[in-house]
């Protein structure tokens, strides 16, 4: 018996480099999906389930503002994505947004994922996006965002934004060298938003083909 195909992106970028924006607006509630892990684990924590139970207790009381562990972040997503694939039907895309942030996230989920086709007719094609953004375009979005905003933190220097970007870089290096050539596929980040997202629906109508090309 022939099996399902749902395409897994794994799309990733800097800081502000509009991996959100662009995203959400691939989502038809059809065929692609958009998924937010962070609004994902909140809806977790806020339905009691077991592992949203698991999650509040890693990011409440002395652990608050800490990264929930990768193994957990990665199980919930993957719990989102196998809700996701048995509620519809037929080839679907399913774009993770910013996810996952760093090698062990990515290992954790790339073994969901591989446990899940061995128990069932689904092969799931994994692809991952970089969105390119230069630093020097990154560090002005910040900076504007961080003039615009209604919160003012009085950390937003360009120096600290660098070393978030530099510490941001060093996790997604990893993942990036880890990566067949053939599975990854970079976006220029620095042109229009209408830019990105048609090369992002271009990719999404025919991923086969264009994992063997560059979509600048």
């Amino acid at each position: 018996m022939k099996k399902r195909v749902i395409n897994i992106i794994y799309y990733i970028g800097r800081p502000c480099a509009g991996k959100t924006t662009s995203s959400k607006k691939l989502d038809n509630n059809k065929t692609s999906f958009h998924f937010s892990t962070g609004e994902i684990m909140r809806e977790e924590m806020k339905a009691e389930t077991e592992l949203g139970k698991i999650l509040k207790e890693q990011l409440t009381g002395k652990n608050l503002g800490k990264l929930a562990k990768p193994e957990l972040s990665s199980a919930i997503t993957f719990s989102a994505i196998k809700k996701k694939v048995e509620s519809t039907k037929g080839t679907i895309n399913i774009i993770l947004d910013g996810f996952p942030r760093d090698l062990k996230q990515k290992q954790f989920l790339d073994q969901h994922i591989l446990d899940y086709e061995k128990d069932n007719l689904v092969k799931m094609e994994k692809q991952i996006i970089i969105l390119d953004v230069s630093k020097e375009n990154i560090i002005k979005r910040m900076l504007n965002r961080r003039d615009t905003s209604e919160v003012k933190r009085l950390d937003d220097t360009p120096e600290v934004l660098e070393s978030r970007i530099k510490i941001y870089e060093d996790e997604i290096s990893e993942i990036i060298a880890h990566t067949p050539m053939d599975k990854k596929i970079y976006i220029k980040g620095d042109g229009s938003e209408e830019y990105i997202v048609s090369k992002l629906k271009g990719y999404l109508k025919q991923p086969k083909a264009n994992v063997k090309k560059n979509l600048q």
